[in-house]
């Protein structure tokens, strides 16, 4: 039996967004302690994975017959073509240390025509938030590389066709919708 956990808070397009595009073999990136493992469990197959191995304990303790792994965003442990949907919600994407290698191993994992659903920190909202109070995660400070919504679009289509971007200039957290 699964423990207690709180209600995910997601906002109006975020429930959109995981209503109308997760679906089949999901990988979550930066999955935590399984913050969103209740919304998306029954949505299909679900694997989470984080850097974190405190994290990644947790999640297993909470929630004993889900798949949630110790791994590094860089070095997917999975096979070609496996995902249908990978999530990075929560702007994880922003932390990786080499986003090209990220993003070639994310599109290395989804199946043809597979999702890769993010979202990030939209410089132009926090350009000046991180200056004065910087994330602290897991005992490290980071300070996320914010980029401009039309960076994102310029670094993605490198990997991936973009479908849709939900939010715009004045949007703190823009998710991204793109396709294999």
């Amino acid at each position: 039996m699964e423990s207690k956990t709180t209600e995910i808070n997601l906002k109006k397009y975020e429930k959109e967004i995981i209503h109308k595009y997760i679906q089949g073999n999901i990988l979550d990136l930066g999955c935590g302690t399984g913050r969103i493992y209740p919304v998306l469990k029954n949505k299909g197959c679900y694997y989470g994975i984080d850097c974190v191995q405190e994290s990644i304990q947790i999640a297993n303790k909470n929630y004993p017959n889900s798949n949630f792994f110790n791994m590094d965003i860089q070095n997917l442990k999975f096979k070609n073509n496996f995902f249908d949907v990978v999530f990075a919600g929560f702007n994880v994407i922003d932390e990786v240390d080499d986003i090209h290698r990220s993003l070639s191993e994310i599109q290395r994992v989804l199946k043809p025509e597979g999702l890769f659903i993010f979202s990030m920190h939209n410089r132009y909202y926090w350009r000046h938030l991180f200056r004065k109070h910087p994330i602290q995660r897991s005992g490290k400070t980071i300070i996320p590389r914010t980029q401009s919504i039309q960076q994102m679009k310029l670094l993605c289509k490198k990997y991936f066709s973009i479908h849709k971007i939900y939010g715009g200039i004045l949007t703190p957290y823009p998710y991204f919708i793109c396709k294999k």
